[in-house]
Formats: structure tokens, C-alpha cells, sequence
């Protein structure tokens, strides 16, 4: 008969490294709030990914600059600044700001601050989540 010896104590260290990446899901949710805050940054340089109307010329005058949904810089702040709460992370989309611009007060257009994720944006994220999993970069 012919015996077969398996060192076993790198798949036992990979899978213990595994596990405690799963079980502390603070990294994780790091990861997805740089995402997000990608996603968000890429929002406000793109104006909504182009779906935000351009500010009109006296709005530009007044402001100095033609960015929208910049003024003094306080709702980008706001919504590209990740936050982790317990086992959730996000962005203050529920800011008096960010409500107003996806309403479109004051005579505005409506923008929304927070536009949703593509679906492959989703999965890029699905992808390096799972990444950082398995492999811990």
C-alpha cells in the first residue's frame, strides 16, 4: 500500500484568513465605501453621469463656476463621503440638499445626487468584494 502525506497547514492557514475576513466585515464595507465613493466623485465630475441639466447662466454668474450642485461644497462633502454604520455603508443621501436637488426646489431641475450603480459597476464591486474575500487584496 502506498501512503500519501499531506502537509495540510497552508490550506489551514488560507481557510482560518478566509474565515476571518467573512467574519469582520469592517474591511468589506470599507472596500464598497471607496467604491461608492468612486461612484459618487464620478457623479458629481460627469454631472450625473450626463443626466443633470447645466446650471443656467445667472446661477453660473452668482457662483463664480458652472459646477453643478456645487456651491460651497458642503452636499458633494456629504455624499461622497462614505459612511459605515453597524453592518451597512452609504452615503448621506437623505441630506436636506440631496433631497432638494432630486426634487428640484426652488424652480430647479430635478438632479439626482445619488444616482444608481450600473449594473456592471455592481458587479465590478461584486467582483473585488469577492476578490478581497478570497485572496485579502
Amino acid at each position: 500500500m502506498i501512503g500519501v502525506v499531506a502537509d495540510t497547514r497552508a490550506a489551514e492557514q488560507m481557510l482560518t484568513n478566509l474565515i476571518d475576513r467573512v467574519d469582520n466585515p469592517r474591511q468589506i464595507l470599507g472596500l464598497l465605501g471607496d467604491e461608492l465613493q468612486a461612484h459618487q466623485e464620478e457623479a458629481f465630475a460627469s454631472r450625473g453621469h450626463g443626466s443633470w441639466a447645466a446650471n443656467n447662466p445667472a446661477t453660473m454668474r452668482a457662483k463664480g463656476h458652472g459646477r453643478v450642485l456645487v456651491d460651497t461644497g458642503a452636499l458633494m462633502a456629504d455624499l461622497t463621503r462614505p459612511r459605515i454604520d453597524g453592518e451597512k455603508v452609504g452615503v448621506d443621501s437623505d441630506s436636506i440638499g440631496g433631497r432638494m436637488a432630486a426634487r428640484g426646489a426652488r424652480g430647479a431641475p430635478r438632479r439626482d445626487p445619488t444616482p444608481t450603480p450600473t449594473p456592471a459597476d455592481v458587479r465590478g464591486w461584486a467582483e473585488r468584494v469577492l476578490q478581497h474575500i478570497t485572496r485579502g487584496h
